[in-house]
């Protein structure tokens, strides 16, 4: 520990305020003046860089609120350090365009749409059949080969109006327009390769019956998201057939643990991989930056993305671009980290022709293709 004097830490301070004031650009090498590398606290003062080179791999503290406002534009120079340094479950947090192309399928010209799976949504309710849409245009985007959607019998024809290239099929609801439990929703879920549970969903439907069932009985990997946590968030065992993804933001993950948003905010990484190793499922945890956490101890921060996605409906992407890789074979790891990049990746494209304050959840659901296509580079 070094011992620094008064003196000089006043004089650091002082020469850090001018530059902060000065309306000079001003880049970073590493990680700026006055970050906690560690935790993302800010030393009294700190450096507010446009860029920052980091040099080898990123830090922890970089990641996180308040410094990562303080590194603005960050770019990674590997300084010659092999890569197999970093490739430790403890170092590798944060993945790159050529990490995620890595884990990509390729996909043969001799492919049908047999191949590449059949994606079931069950979700929807009257008020909000735009979360299931977007939730099925992403999926269909991302490469699942059929999607259907299982939807309450009432928003049937507004659905064949929303929708194209995926199907709907009429459910049976109750007396709040929402799904109902009923033998023809679980017989839904037979032949499906994966399923996404939750988008638009309601709190007034019968989830808290008909998902623990559907969980139960099917092989398939399963994402549940928004009201789907919602109708379980009393019951989160349910979970825990190793064959789970949740989605939850901060506030769901609150109601699924009962910590307080504060508490969840202040140490996302270790209340998600807690919650990992305790029910076998895995977590893609978000906030302004997105932790994904494995039961194994895996731990990945997404940090594609930008705040034009703080609007209703960028889960509901999210969800349907994770379902579209679980049905495509990923595992369940794979499915999350990929699809939490690719999310957030297309609206960084999308962002690089529309204002953030503009960019709605659809704009993300049409640049998918354009993130794949800058990922494999063809």
């Amino acid at each position: 520990m070094y011992n620094v004097s008064p003196a000089a830490i006043k004089e650091a301070e002082s020469f850090i305020n001018v530059l902060n004031d000065s309306r000079i650009n001003v880049l970073s090498v590493d990680i700026p003046s006055g970050i906690n590398a560690l935790d993302g606290s800010i030393c009294g003062v700190a450096v507010k860089a446009d860029a920052t080179v980091v040099l080898g791999t990123y830090k922890k503290g970089q990641l996180l609120l308040p410094a990562r406002e303080y590194c603005g534009k960050m770019h990674v120079d590997t300084i010659s350090i092999p890569s197999n340094v970093f490739a430790t479950k403890s170092n590798k947090m944060v993945l790159t365009c050529n990490d995620v192309a890595k884990m990509l399928k390729t996909r043969a010209d001799s492919s049908h749409k047999g191949t590449f799976g059949k994606l079931g949504i069950i979700a929807g309710s009257v008020g909000m059949t735009g979360a299931a849409s977007l939730c099925a245009m992403s999926a269909q985007k991302s490469g699942v080969g059929i999607v259907q959607l299982a939807v309450p019998e009432s928003t049937n024809s507004v659905f064949e109006v929303k929708l194209t290239e995926q199907m709907s099929v009429p459910m049976p609801e109750n007396q709040f327009g929402a799904l109902a439990y009923s033998k023809q929703l679980i017989e839904f879920c037979c032949g499906k390769s994966a399923l996404v549970i939750g988008p638009g969903l309601s709190r007034a439907s019968a989830g808290s019956d008909f998902i623990p069932e559907i969980l139960n009985s099917f092989d398939g990997l399963c994402v549940i998201d928004a009201d789907g946590l919602n109708c379980i968030c009393r019951t989160p065992e349910a979970l825990s057939n190793g064959k789970c993804i949740i989605t939850p933001h901060i506030g769901e993950m609150s109601r699924l643990t009962g910590l307080s948003v504060e508490e969840i905010s202040r140490d996302m990484e270790s209340v998600a991989l807690d919650f990992a190793k305790k029910y076998n499922v895995t977590v893609v945890l978000k906030n302004y930056v997105t932790v994904i956490a494995s039961p194994d101890g895996r731990v990945v921060y997404n940090i594609t993305g930008n705040s034009g996605m703080a609007k209703g409906g960028s889960g509901d992407v999210l969800s349907g671009i994770i379902g579209s890789l679980c049905a495509q074979g990923y595992d369940a790891f794979e499915s999350a980290v990929i699809g939490a990049f690719i999310n957030g990746f297309a609206a960084d494209i999308a962002s690089e022709n529309i204002s953030k304050v503009s960019l709605m959840p659809s704009d993300t659901v049409n640049c998918i293709s354009n993130a794949f296509l800058r990922i494999y580079g063809k």
